[in-house]
């Protein structure tokens, strides 16, 4: 809807510094959510410290002002970061990147985890992509290099997988892949 308003996000006077809320793609995106509380880049409570698979500190959002945040009706909580104002960035095969949201479906109730309850899309010129897709496979994010992998255990490369598979089994199995088994039982 946002883009049908507004046009693509590289028309959206977007910044990457983060100083500037309106500069932000949620100040964009918002009119079109539900939000309950929008916190923007202030540490406000929208946002808890997000640890990767292996229960690490991944990173805290909450108190950089380069991500925008918000909690939605539903209890969940969202926040965005623009990696490219004129889209023209990549990442491996996600092309025309304008940034990426991540949602943390349960708020800030635990386990504030990325492959479990926070999960990453792109923000392209073209729509929104899950990340961790089957193109993605030599990038760093990918399904295989993070969010299977046993040595790097991110999660940012979950997204995709519990869209397409409907299943989180690869916190469960360690032999899964795009191209072979999706699920524990094999199937």
């Amino acid at each position: 809807m946002a883009v049908q308003e507004l046009g693509t996000p590289d028309l959206w006077d977007l910044e990457m510094s983060g100083t500037d809320d309106t500069k932000n793609i949620l100040y964009y995106l918002k009119p079109y959510l539900k939000v309950t509380k929008y916190c923007g880049s202030k540490p406000n409570g929208c946002w808890e410290a997000t640890l990767n698979l292996k229960g690490g500190t991944f990173m805290n959002m909450e108190g950089n002002s380069t991500y925008s945040k918000a909690v939605l009706s539903d209890g969940s909580s969202i926040l965005t970061s623009v990696v490219s104002a004129s889209c023209a960035s990549y990442s491996s095969d996600v092309k025309e990147l304008c940034g990426y949201y991540r949602v943390d479906i349960n708020g800030t109730k635990q386990p504030n985890t990325l492959g479990k309850d926070v999960f990453t899309f792109y923000i392209t010129k073209r729509g929104v992509v899950p990340a961790g897709t089957a193109s993605e496979k030599n990038s760093g994010y990918s399904f295989e290099n993070s969010c299977r992998d046993s040595s790097s255990h991110e999660g940012r490369g979950c997204t995709a997988w519990v869209i397409y598979n409907e299943n989180m089994d690869y916190l469960h199995c360690s032999d899964l892949s795009w191209d072979g088994k999706k699920t524990c039982s094999g199937k």
